[in-house]
């Protein structure tokens, strides 16, 4: 009997052994993943930060177009207004 309790403690001991082994590939597997997520989320943040940034310049050139816009509206004024100021004028010397 001694042989067969000596049999199946060995038997345990290289389960143990094997699910050792198995636990350790199965903690380097999660480290390996954790470390492609950490990249991941680099890539993410670096993209995020892009998108911002595209976004910011998107703006000032929304502002700038903005401002050309009140700019032509003003100039389109100003023509109008010397545009009346030639009619006047030219109405005023061929009346004379």
């Amino acid at each position: 009997m001694a042989i067969l309790e000596m049999g199946g403690f060995a038997s345990a001991i290289i389960a143990i052994i094997t699910l050792t082994g198995k636990l350790f590939q199965l903690i380097s597997e999660i480290q390996k993943l954790i470390c492609r997520l950490d990249v991941i989320q680099s890539e993410i943040d670096k993209q995020a930060q892009a998108q911002s940034d595209h976004q910011e310049k998107l703006d000032k050139q929304n502002q700038r177009i903005v401002t050309l816009e009140i700019n032509l509206q003003s100039i389109s004024s100003d023509i109008q207004e010397i545009k009346h100021n030639l009619k006047e004028l030219s109405n005023r010397v061929f009346k004379q």
